[in-house]
């Protein structure tokens, strides 16, 4: 479900849909997906999808003449449309107004020619939709009624006589995830599915949406990690298998990034030739309005028809660039159906990357600045077992945290420390009484972290989340005496050369495409973004400049004398990190063969074309 603008309109005065979607609980309207869309975002749904195509065609019938003319009016009046998600009707009612429109061009068109056209036809009845509210399927049918009104009086203000087809919008309320589409519109009477398919995260989804989720994926494997919206997807690319009709939806942008590339499109392109016709990249979606979700979406566009050109759009604040491409990888770049999966060891001879260390402790080794000295103040022999404990916060934004290290001391010297046996005894006590059986028998060795990957010497440290307005992952290098926990990666034996790479632009174009996102943050992972990424092949010079780049970036920071998430905040870079930043990106980019690259696409575009012929 997923409510919106009944009447579409370019200011921002809510129609008594909008104040519906408004009004509702702010946690309801997670839960069901619903959220406001702008009709800026339906454009950008349906101009590439068959707007703009048709508007195209109608320029080129007006060249031709009568025949042609004839032709396309045809063809807008056998067009069928079909929204299964579709809320109050806002895709719907956009394009009967878009539609129309296009009827009553062809309509002056043939009178400019002395032809005459008895009616307008165009109509209402060409649009069908699903809806699982009943009160927002009302709200649909009256939002389309009245649009249909509107042109009507347009129509009759240009002499245009009205004799609409199919009568009323067939709006039916039902679940669209356990119903059969073909028994409310034909698949080969359909020309368009669209819309915006309720987006609910597999933490956010309710036990029903869960319910519907095992329905439609049943026997999928991997498919426990996809959104709600991805259910719309399947289920369309099963409906137009072997029909001439396109779909086009809006959707979060983790639809083609991360974990659930693999699991989405790995099924969807196993459907006969389905293929991705156009992309729009990722874009924040809607406003600041009450009620609008502030999510980054991609819009994509896929059938089975063959042929047909195919695009990528980017859309940015001086408007939107298209560019031609030959195919369209699932990740929404120029290339082909390869896909990243999940792996153990990376594809590159490169050094391992895994978690730090797990306590399982129920908090009892970890201290913060006040327990430290509590327990120092106590026992001052204990100062030999407290390490300086780093994870993704500690390490981005330099804030003490500490931790009982009691890998290898002898069980006699620990009873010489009552503060530090209480922590033991707690541990032992916590880890019995938990109900997994793993867990239970750790409390055998309650003095160990349950998972210990502590490295002997230095190591490279890469946080498992960081913000997606940095231009940069930050990364660092930390000494073995500081233990790394389970929130960051470490690379041990990491030279400034792995530094360097990792530090890039380029590995963070691949980052920003293949990373799973946690809310909007980037979620880093060994075995998608690490253990895939097609590291270049360097050496002599190119590698040399590498690692003098990457000491430079290390000096500047240095310099500036500040935390990780200070200097890598978007807009505070210092400047000269900025600029010695640039210096190992053109550096590592010359590692890769490349010359100067335009942004960050022609990067993943690059990226994409290694990582096919190293896993080929």
């Amino acid at each position: 479900m997923r409510y919106s603008r009944g009447r579409m309109r370019t200011d921002e005065a809510l129609s008594p849909a909008g104040r519906f979607v408004a009004a509702m609980d702010p946690r309801a309207r997670r839960q069901a997906g619903a959220h406001y869309t702008g009709e800026r975002d339906i454009l950008r749904v349906i101009e590439p999808l068959f707007l703009t195509a048709l508007r195209a065609e109608l320029v080129a019938a007006e060249h031709a003449g009568e025949a042609a003319l004839r032709g396309l009016l045809s063809q807008l009046r056998g067009l069928r449309f079909f929204d299964p998600a579709c809320g109050c009707g806002d895709f719907l009612v956009v394009t009967l107004r878009e539609l129309r429109a296009l009827e009553f061009a062809v309509l002056r068109a043939l009178r400019g020619l002395g032809v005459s056209e008895d009616s307008a036809r165009v109509g209402r009845g060409q649009m069908v939709g699903i809806e699982i509210d009943a009160v927002a399927a009302g709200l649909a049918r009256e939002a389309l009624a009245q649009v249909d009104a509107e042109m009507d009086a347009v129509a009759q203000g240009l002499g245009l006589p009205v004799v609409k087809g199919d009568g009323e919008a067939r709006i039916h309320v039902g679940n669209a995830l356990r119903v059969d589409w073909k028994d409310y519109l034909a698949a080969k009477e359909c020309a368009y599915v669209l819309g915006n398919p309720p987006f609910v995260g597999k933490k956010e989804q309710s036990p029903q949406q869960k319910a519907d989720m095992a329905w439609v994926w049943k026997g999928v494997r991997g498919a426990g990690v996809l959104d709600l919206a991805s259910c719309w997807f399947l289920l369309a690319a099963r409906y137009i298998a072997g029909t001439a009709a396109r779909v086009g939806f809006v959707a979060t942008s983790s639809i083609a990034q991360g974990e659930q590339v693999a699991a989405l499109w790995g099924e969807l392109l196993a459907q006969p030739g389905l293929h991705v016709q156009f992309a729009g990249r990722s874009f924040p979606w809607g406003g600041a309005a009450q009620g609008r979700a502030q999510v980054h979406v991609v819009v994509i566009g896929f059938g089975c028809r063959p042929g047909g050109e195919r695009f990528i759009v980017e859309h940015g604040e001086a408007g939107a660039t298209v560019t031609a491409v030959r195919e369209i990888s699932p990740y929404l770049v120029a290339g082909g159906p390869t896909l990243v999966r999940a792996r153990r060891r990376p594809i590159a001879a490169v050094p391992g990357l895994v978690y730090g260390s797990f306590a399982l402790d129920d908090g009892h080794y970890t201290l913060d600045a006040g327990q430290r000295a509590a327990l120092l103040d106590e026992c001052p022999e204990a100062a030999q077992y407290v390490r300086s404990f780093v994870g993704g916060r500690e390490l981005l934004r330099g804030e003490p945290r500490y931790c009982l290290w009691l890998q290898g001391a002898a069980l006699a010297e620990l009873e010489r420390l009552p503060a530090v046996m209480r922590r033991v005894a707690a541990v032992a006590a916590w880890r019995a009484g938990r109900g997994r059986a793993l867990t239970r028998s750790l409390a055998a060795t309650p003095t160990r972290f349950a998972e210990v990957r502590q490295p002997d010497g230095a190591y490279l440290a890469i946080p498992t989340t960081s913000s997606e307005r940095r231009r940069y992952l930050p990364i660092d290098f930390l000494g073995s005496e500081v233990i790394a926990s389970n929130q960051i990666y470490v690379m041990p034996g990491a030279t400034n050369y792995e530094f360097g790479v990792l530090q890039s632009a380029m590995h963070m174009a691949w980052a920003r495409q293949v990373c799973g996102r946690l809310k909007s943050d980037l979620r880093y992972s060994n075995a998608i973004v690490y253990n895939n990424f097609p590291w270049p092949v360097a050496e002599g010079a190119a590698r040399e400049a590498v690692v003098v780049a990457a000491a430079e970036v290390l000096a500047a920071r240095a310099e500036a004398g500040a935390t990780l998430a200070v200097m890598y905040e978007a807009g505070r870079m210092p400047q000269a990190l900025g600029a010695a930043h640039a210096r190992l990106d053109a550096a590592v980019d010359r590692c890769y063969g490349a010359g100067r690259l335009d942004g960050d696409r022609a990067r993943v575009e690059l990226l994409f074309a290694r990582y096919e012929q190293a896993i080929a």
